[in-house]
């Protein structure tokens, strides 16, 4: 599993010193030779975001070791636009029609919305799992999530408005919702229900970004008359004002958080005039310009840093070259960063149930198996320690433990389980596990109390 990141951040303030280890800089490329923007990146170093393709229209793209794939629009769109990427591969986004949109299995489909006339996809998980906003009948605008061929309206703290940007490996859904009384605040959806986490002290907030061990990101106003707006981290003490490049009296959004917890965005910068922005890292407490971090002269201007994955590599856009055209980069660690957990880097990763809910069937999700091997999936309700048959050295979380049936792990060490689970368990708390045949290697323990 990936162990969960000490949660004390201590606030931020502006780095003045290069770090360490710095960045080397790739153009991503454009289609048409001019504009492009990169929104996510995977796990893999795959990207995704949209291209200019003609003068007038754009299209989702699928960036791979040098090679930018164009996505094609549906029929009836003009444009289309790609914000997020999975393990699979898998891209997510909408066209300029106002359709919810996935690139998958070499076609794109149109997901269905609220009843609206407008949906967008904005976030994918490595489960398929998928979130975004839709307009609804009555034409207010609510957070969805599409899992398991079935559409959920997310609902709102109270007001008219949310939208639901980034969810994790666990299915936790992260975004912004209007309240009754006209304010907006950051919001952590989870188990079916929607937790107001509030902003840094002004009247907006919407959370961006949301990694494995649930920190959350975003951006929020702060008090005074000023309407600054504030990156923000929110760990297990609260929310966290980040800063600014240019102090307090500028602005900062933070866009992604990997399971390190370092975050990037953009900010403010001194001498600046709003919307002027600079990508920036915070890491270790301190707030970096990623344009201290390149080599000098290499032509970039880095404007935004929309995400970052558990390697370090960073994906986002800028201005490059002598031309007025914003292009998409990648951002590559000069120096190796070493694995996140190298004692356990080969450990399984679970996640799930999704839906969550008992009376239904729940699917659990393992990664990081080896392919074509078989995995279990076990499960029971006391805590403590249970012996794994024909592994006379490990053991599981659970005492007694029950199995499903195997599944065997496809090509991209991906297995998944579909379990009915009996309505009589509402209420209960069951403990699961994932085993890999073979090696006997186990997964991270989850603990889930079904509703």
């Amino acid at each position: 599993m990936r162990h969960p990141l000490p949660l004390l951040l201590l606030a931020a303030a502006p780095g003045a010193l290069r770090a360490q280890v710095s960045y080397d800089v790739s153009d991503l490329g454009s289609a048409a030779g001019t504009w492009s923007a990169a929104y996510a990146i995977n796990e893999s170093g795959q990207v995704a975001g949209e291209t200019l393709v003609s003068p007038l229209d754009w299209n989702a793209f699928r960036w791979e070791s040098g090679v930018m794939a164009v996505l094609p629009a549906p029929p009836g769109a003009g444009s289309s636009y790609g914000l997020s990427i999975n393990s699979s591969g898998d891209v997510v986004g909408f066209d300029d029609v106002g359709r919810a949109l996935v690139w998958s299995g070499g076609g794109v489909h149109v997901l269905p919305g609220l009843g609206g006339t407008y949906h967008g996809a904005l976030a994918v998980n490595d489960a398929g799992q998928i979130v975004g906003r839709s307009t609804t009948a009555s034409g207010d605008e609510h957070a969805f999530l599409w899992q398991a061929g079935a559409l959920l309206d997310l609902g709102t703290l109270g007001g008219a408005y949310s939208a639901a940007y980034a969810i994790n490996q666990a299915g936790q859904v992260a975004g912004g919702s209007g309240l009754a009384g006209g304010r907006q605040h950051s919001f952590l959806w989870e188990n079916g229900q929607m937790r107001d986490l509030g902003t840094l002290g002004g009247r907006l907030a919407t959370a961006y970004g949301i990694n494995d061990n649930g920190l959350v990101a975003g951006g929020s106003w702060i008090a005074g008359p000023n309407l600054y707006e504030h990156a923000f981290l929110r760990n297990a003490r609260g929310m966290v004002d980040l800063g600014t490049l240019q102090g307090p009296a500028g602005n900062s959004r933070a866009l992604d958080v990997n399971n390190r917890g370092q975050v990037v965005g953009w900010s403010s910068y001194p001498g600046s005039v709003y919307p002027e922005s600079h990508a920036f890292l915070y890491r270790d407490g301190v707030l970096h310009d990623l344009n201290d971090l390149i080599a000098p002269g290499s032509g970039w201007v880095l404007e935004a840093a929309t995400s970052i994955n558990d390697a370090g590599q960073i994906a986002g856009y800028g201005q490059f070259g002598a031309g007025p055209w914003r292009r998409a980069f990648l951002l590559e660690p000069a120096e190796r960063v070493p694995a996140l957990l190298d004692a356990a880097a080969n450990e399984l990763v679970l996640s799930g149930p999704v839906p969550g809910t008992a009376g239904t069937l729940n699917t659990f999700t393992a990664t990081r198996a080896t392919a074509g091997v078989l995995v279990w999936l076990a499960y029971g309700v006391h805590a403590g320690s249970g012996r794994v048959p024909g592994c006379a050295r490990t053991t599981l979380g659970m005492r007694t433990p029950n199995t499903t049936p195997p599944q065997r792990a496809d090509a991209a060490g991906v297995a998944r389980f579909s379990v009915t689970v009996s309505a009589s368990t509402a209420g209960r708390s069951v403990l699961f596990q994932a085993v890999e045949g073979v090696s006997c290697r186990v997964s991270n323990l989850i603990t889930h109390t079904f509703p």
